[in-house]
């Protein structure tokens, strides 16, 4: 496929923003710095993904519940697994070299594995049951300090509680950590959660207040013999969240695509918006596909619905601060991804396997993308869970 210009796209974009900003929201015309591309361009070329290498079982070690990946400057691999309580570290060449953790309460020892990410030099782990965050040496892979988390430095405002579920290491041995907010009145009819994100330094001490506030994820509102309740359901919106290694931060509301940058202090920078026709919800269909006993049928049954699916399934950026993001479409056993640059425009398109209608919107991808190469969680052929590494020609 012939590579457009990046001239000729530059023109085509701004061009395409005049021609059709008058057609679009107010919450997204009036955003600065907006670049809205057509969404029917060509990409620049084609991709193709080379099965390399897996990551997986051994002899002795099991893989249960993989929960997330880092990839260091070496190539090895660092898989959290959930079921087993430990960090399982693999070199280039899939060998499994180390396990890190394992079940307890001591030092260096796990309850429940939620997130990992590493900087060059330091892998943290995250253990919500603990309430701690341990952190190892990269070049040791032995155990340098914990420190816990005093929920009650965020919990500031009146009838909310903060949960801590995600991390994000930075170079300069910080974290940005993200909490999750959850209103304690009314809690069945109120809003969307929020995320609250918080520079954390490397003894565990807020250095900020917070740096970027967002709604977190939707709730089905239902009942069941009068008395109301929240259900999670496949086709309800959340914020996607991806960090650079710069510290840029990539937020989308995932019911369009619609994609805002800021920088390291939470400061708006710019905005990249394609329009995207949402996949349309057949309520009916959608529920006859579910397994469900007669009680969760009755909740699922009293529900209302939304039209349409969300537009985006997923986002992360990977090292050379590409866009990695795939949509919902009608097809309801692949997702449709488009990489993008970081100023978005469309670098390539492809298909990957996934199921629309058993998305778990608080769990849904394990991949990275590292010197070239992808790396994804899927299912082994025993029934358990992987990591495959693909290399990527474009």
């Amino acid at each position: 496929m012939k590579k457009i210009p990046t001239y000729f796209l530059f023109l085509f974009s701004v061009s395409c923003t005049n021609q059709v900003s008058n057609e679009l929201p107010d919450f997204i015309k009036d955003l600065e710095n907006l670049t809205v591309y057509s969404s029917d361009i060509e990409p620049d070329t084609e991709i193709e993904f080379v099965r390399e290498k897996v990551f997986t079982d051994s002899d002795d070690v099991l893989i249960g519940n993989i929960v997330g990946i880092v990839v260091d400057e070496q190539g090895r691999v660092f898989i959290a697994d959930e079921q087993q309580h430990s960090i399982l570290v693999f070199d280039a060449e899939g060998n499994i070299i180390a396990t890190i953790g394992r079940e307890g309460q001591g030092p260096g020892e796990f309850q429940d594995i939620n997130a990992i990410s590493a900087n060059s030099n330091r892998l943290y782990i995250f253990d919500h049951t603990l309430k701690r965050i341990s952190v190892f040496s990269l070049d040791s892979l032995t155990l340098s300090s914990t420190f816990p988390i005093n929920t009650g430095d965020v919990n500031h405002v009146e009838e909310v509680v903060s949960r801590l579920n995600q991390i994000y290491a930075l170079g300069d041995n910080r974290l940005l950590v993200q909490y999750e907010e959850f209103p304690l009145q009314d809690r069945i009819y109120g809003p969307p959660t929020q995320y609250r994100h918080y520079y954390m330094n490397e003894i565990g001490e807020f250095n900020s207040d917070a740096v970027l506030q967002l709604p977190a994820t939707e709730y089905l509102i239902t009942a069941l013999d009068g008395d109301p309740g929240r259900l999670t359901a496949s086709f309800l919106k959340s914020t996607l969240i991806s960090v650079s290694q710069t510290g840029d931060i990539y937020t989308a509301w995932s019911d369009d695509f619609l994609i805002k940058v800021y920088d390291s202090e939470g400061n708006y920078l710019r905005a990249i918006y394609y329009p995207y026709e949402n996949s349309k919800l057949y309520r009916e269909g959608y529920i006859d596909q579910l397994e469900l006993n007669q009680i969760m049928y009755q909740m699922y049954e009293s529900a209302d619905y939304p039209e349409t699916w969300p537009a985006l399934h997923y986002l992360f950026v990977d090292d050379d601060n590409r866009l990695w993001v795939s949509t919902i479409s009608n097809d309801e056993n692949n997702y449709d991804w488009w990489v993008l640059s970081n100023k978005g425009r469309l670098l390539a398109k492809f298909k990957w396997p996934g199921q629309k209608l058993n998305r778990n919107i608080q769990n849904l991808e394990v991949m990275d993308v590292k010197d070239g190469k992808l790396y994804v969680r899927e299912e082994s052929p025993s029934g358990g869970q992987e990591i495959v590494r693909y290399r990527i020609e474009f």
